[in-house]
């Protein structure tokens, strides 16, 4: 697994998977509201470190995330779904905790999201709190 940054010329790939694996979600909770959508993917894409996740040459998904003084902010973690229930989340996980070696790794997902929630709580991630549409997880840095 590489990750690797990714730039302007992959934002529509970006885009797309996006649209294809959170718009069920998003749809669900609040609606989809297309310019909204476009406006905060844009925002996101420029100010968090938006990488790509790729393996043998191609692309199987994208994360983007915060280094933040006291945890790493995993703020998106998409996994084609073509290339999901291959053990690639779980390596993902462990390489983006080694971000900030000896700080805990810390995301947010949705509350109807049960299959993600579940991936979680298998990866040793603990409820740390609760939002309106989002359970809040963090998983402690191992030693």
């Amino acid at each position: 697994m590489e990750i690797t940054l990714a730039r302007e010329e992959h934002k529509e790939k970006i885009w797309n998977l996006f649209v294809n694996t959170m718009k069920p979600y998003v749809e669900n909770i609040w609606g989809w509201e297309i310019d909204w959508q476009i406006n905060n993917f844009q925002s996101s894409y420029k100010t968090l470190n938006t990488s790509r996740l790729r393996i043998d040459g191609f692309d199987v998904g994208y994360i983007q995330y915060e280094l933040r003084e006291n945890a790493t902010y995993l703020k998106m973690l998409i996994i084609a779904p073509e290339h999901q229930n291959k053990n690639l989340g779980s390596r993902v996980l462990d390489l983006v905790q080694n971000f900030q070696i000896g700080k805990p790794l810390e995301l947010r997902c949705f509350k109807i999201n049960t299959r993600a929630i579940k991936f979680y709580l298998s990866e040793s991630f603990e409820q740390i709190a609760e939002e309106d549409n989002f359970i809040v997880f963090r998983r402690e840095a191992t030693a």
